[in-house]
């Protein structure tokens, strides 16, 4: 049978806990890195004409209210 003294076996523990969480740390990071580079490349429009709020991924200035048809312009902040 295999033995570890108890100071190994805590080393190992502490040291695969740290990876663990590094790991996690580093996918939602990087998750969360693309989530907000998707979310980004939506255009946010605000119709004049009935008031309607929506968002296009297109890269475009202008855009035709899913409402009403009106052409509106982005939002800029």
């Amino acid at each position: 049978m295999f033995t570890l003294e108890f100071e190994v076996f805590l080393v190992l523990y502490v040291s695969l806990g740290s990876l663990t969480l590094l790991g996690l740390w580093f996918f939602y990071d990087v998750r969360d890195v693309r989530l907000y580079q998707r979310e980004g490349a939506l255009m946010i429009f605000h119709c004049i004409r009935c008031g309607h709020l929506y968002s296009k991924k297109q890269d475009r200035q202008t855009s035709n209210c899913p409402g009403c048809g009106f052409e509106n312009a982005h939002l800029r902040f």
